[in-house]
């Protein structure tokens, strides 16, 4: 199976979102900015917060 940066960043999205990750930091984590005006201005975005945020999520690459 081939497996190309796409398919990493699909399957990082559906897994941050099963872990009931808000969907502004899960583009944030991809690289993208805030959809919506509230989003975009008022989602913390400290490096701190993102690292609490993605270390409460507990995903693990391998297992």
């Amino acid at each position: 199976m081939k497996i190309s940066p796409q398919i990493l960043r699909r399957w990082h999205s559906t897994e941050l979102g099963e872990l009931l990750v808000p969907d502004r930091y899960v583009d944030i984590f991809r690289g993208r900015a805030p959809k919506t005006v509230i989003a975009k201005f008022y989602t913390g975005k400290e490096l701190e917060r993102l690292k609490r945020i993605y270390d409460q999520a507990g995903m693990k690459v391998l297992s």
